[in-house]
């Protein structure tokens, strides 16, 4: 699936390929949000193949499905020990981009440790992780925040480079 704003012949045009051109080179964390999951996925892999990272891997968590794993691997890299299934989401990431869907649905607890990893990635220190983080959802998680679902630092942490497609459309 191609760029989602790509006009004939490639040209790519819209405010997400402007977004694309003037953040390609950031390690900026990314949020995706609004339309579905197949074209938030296309956004942010658009992002890691302009990237500086773009020789490394591009891992997709659809965070519904895979929390547990998620929550195990981020703790594993915090904790350097390994667990079942352990760090591989996210050691799969290194040196590239992993790319968190459906990030509202995350518990606070999961998300605490987004946050944390958030402070590691795409630093240049030597706790730093090589890695960029990137995050979307079908909803704004400032909709989140303001029920109280969702931590407002770590939707502060994430909007960085914010790319809205809006709506999904429905199907016929």
């Amino acid at each position: 699936m191609g760029f989602p704003s790509e006009g004939r012949g490639g040209q790519e045009h819209g405010p997400s390929a402007k977004l694309l051109r003037l953040h390609r080179h950031s390690l900026a964390t990314l949020l995706v949000t609004g339309g579905q999951s197949e074209h938030r996925r296309a956004v942010a892999y658009a992002f890691h193949e302009t990237g500086p990272l773009r020789s490394g891997p591009f891992v997709y968590v659809d965070c519904r499905r895979d929390e547990p794993r998620l929550r195990s691997a981020l703790q594993a890299c915090f904790t350097r020990a390994a667990s079942e299934g352990g760090h591989d989401v996210v050691l799969a990431a290194w040196g590239g981009t992993l790319y968190l869907d459906h990030i509202t649905g995350l518990r606070p607890a999961t998300q605490k440790l987004v946050m944390w990893a958030l402070d590691r990635a795409g630093g240049d220190g030597a706790d730093s992780w090589p890695l960029r983080l990137g995050a979307g959802d079908d909803q704004d998680p400032a909709i989140a925040v303001k029920g109280g679902t969702f931590l407002r630092g770590l939707h502060d942490a994430l909007d960085k480079i914010h790319v809205d497609l809006g709506q999904p459309v429905a199907a016929a």
